[in-house]
């Protein structure tokens, strides 16, 4: 074993030395695994299938590392070793800045999971093994300081997860939603190439220091390279946070602007009416809000998931007093902007949805739960202990609306029967809205429209619709009602169980998902330029 002779009053300053490159380790392993993951997530979507290849790719990597570094640290040992070794992680992380785009988009032909794990393994697995191999040498070296190994050990691995717990905070936090992610990566390769650069120098070696500087100056030009400005299609917004990249993009050749989270289109108008949808769903969707307004000048309703806006500009131009939950602090200002949405037109919540609805003690005449973010569904929504809960926040005549996508036939229909069959054990009368002709070939919205009492759509009081409903073209025989669907495969969702919706809607979400990666190679091959990130 490689032993390090160090004299004692040097002892306490290199172990300081050492844990502080622990804690950066534990740092930089974590920032990555959230930054790779939204890299990823653009083109393929922040499903259970996305994190599950991140996280297993991170431990397969980390494994790797840790052995390795046993190996190594039999052979060499002390400052010298771990600097060589922060030198490569400084510019792997510098070269998976700038190739990160290409080796995202070059694995779109595999399937959504294929995708999401190649370009895992080629963009996390080498920069985290290498990390890997950090915490055994820092133990090697500071075990020459004192035989007190299994001390030494625990210290070290505490003060590295302690460097991932700060960087989850600050860079899920803060970091992300005002920086994005190549930023930050490439700040990483900076801080870790100017640690290394330092200790070099106080060994007085100085050419690798010089060829460091070197590369990561070529890196970081590449980095900061403006691609060629769009024509057609224009990124005009483009921000990141915990819950997915969104853009804000123009499309010149249609005269559209569209809001899109990891690449799935929310809110899509026209320039000559911003606040107008152009989405069908939105228009239906108001058209049976209708049902609520029962001639109450005041009806209540509650919109969980606000987007750009577009469905509660109908809902309050229809006449409803309107409450909105939205989990992203920006959507409301990023709607006014962009949407012309009307922040004033009713009481904004920046919560958790489910979270808002348990410690909410308003009733309401209508409540429409749209929250779809990408293509992940909210399983913890539809349980039963929530749609129970949900009763007792609806008025007597209230109406519950889940706008929810996918399939409802087969195997691949299995998740929305099960929303379908919670429903009915939470005591609602239930039908369900969609288009029969789309279902059954491609991912669409199904409405569920669920009431304690039956409801009479011959109500319909289409007078109360507003100019934007109008567009509508609302066919009532596209109504079901729940008793046609056989249920018999289908699961009650608990919040036990309820994560195996994400299972039951794998082939709706990934058929989605696929769609738009289709329709991101055509803008490839039309040479749009689209920034993937």
């Amino acid at each position: 074993m490689a032993q390090v002779a160090v004299h004692k009053k040097d002892g306490s300053k290199l172990q300081r030395m050492l844990l502080l490159l622990a804690f950066l380790e534990g740092a930089t392993v974590m920032a990555l695994e959230i930054l790779v993951a939204k890299m990823i997530a653009p083109l393929y979507g922040a499903s259970l299938y996305v994190w599950s290849s991140i996280i297993g790719v991170t431990l397969i990597a980390l494994a790797t590392g840790y052995y390795a570094g046993g190996k190594l640290s039999q052979k060499f040992g002390g400052i010298d070793a771990l600097l060589k070794l922060l030198f490569a992680v400084s510019l792997v992380l510098g070269v998976v800045t700038v190739i990160s785009p290409g080796v995202v988009s070059s694995m779109s032909e595999y399937s959504i999971r294929t995708a999401s794990f190649f370009s895992a393994s080629i963009l996390l697995g080498v920069p985290i093994a290498l990390l890997g191999m950090v915490p055994p040498l820092i133990i090697n070296t500071l075990t020459s300081l004192t035989k007190d190994t299994g001390r030494v050990s625990g210290l070290v691995f505490a003060v590295s997860t302690l460097g991932g717990i700060f960087a989850a905070l600050i860079i899920g936090f803060y970091v992300l939603p005002v920086y994005g992610i190549k930023g930050p990566m490439l700040v990483m390769s900076v801080v870790l190439m100017a640690f290394v650069m330092v200790g070099f120098v106080r060994e007085k070696k100085l050419l690798l220091p010089v060829v460091g500087l070197v590369l990561m100056l070529a890196l970081v030009k590449l980095h900061f390279k403006k691609p060629p400005r769009m024509k057609v299609m224009k990124v005009i917004e483009q921000l990141e946070s915990v819950y997915g990249q969104i853009n804000i993009i123009d499309n010149m050749y249609k005269q559209e602007r569209i809001l899109v989270i990891n690449n799935i289109t929310q809110t899509l108008v026209n320039f000559d009416a911003l606040n107008v949808s152009q989405m069908g769903y939105v228009h239906n969707l108001s058209i049976f809000s209708s049902l609520a307004l029962n001639d109450k000048p005041n009806a209540k309703a509650l919109l969980c998931g606000l987007g750009g806006g577009s469905i509660m500009t109908e809902l309050t131009k229809m006449g409803f007093d309107a409450d909105a939950v939205e989990i992203d602090p920006r959507m409301p200002e990023l709607g006014a902007k962009y949407f012309e949405f009307d922040q004033s037109s009713c009481e904004i919540y920046i919560d958790d949805a489910r979270h808002f609805l348990r410690n909410s003690n308003k009733v309401y005449d209508l409540i429409v739960l749209d929250l779809l973010t990408s293509e992940v569904q909210p399983s913890h929504i539809f349980t039963i202990e929530n749609f129970q809960h949900l009763q007792g926040l609806l008025s007597e005549d209230g109406i519950l609306i889940i706008n929810f996508q996918g399939y409802i036939y087969g195997e691949e229909g299995r998740a929305a029967r099960s929303i379908l069959k919670t429903l009915r054990a939470a005591a609602f009368n239930v039908n369900v809205f969609f288009n029969p002709d789309e279902i059954r070939k491609i991912v669409t919205d199904i409405f569920f429209i669920a009431s304690s009492k039956q409801l009479d759509f011959e109500e319909l009081d289409y007078s109360k619709r507003n100019s934007c409903c109008r567009r509508s073209q609302l066919d009532l025989n596209h109504l079901q009602d729940a008793t046609a669907f056989d249920l018999e495969d289908a699961i009650l969702l608990t919040d036990d169980n309820g994560p195996i919706l994400d299972l039951y809607a794998r082939k709706g979400n990934e058929d989605w998902r696929s769609d738009f990666v289709r329709e991101y190679l055509l803008w490839t091959e039309q040479k749009l330029n689209v920034p993937l990130f």
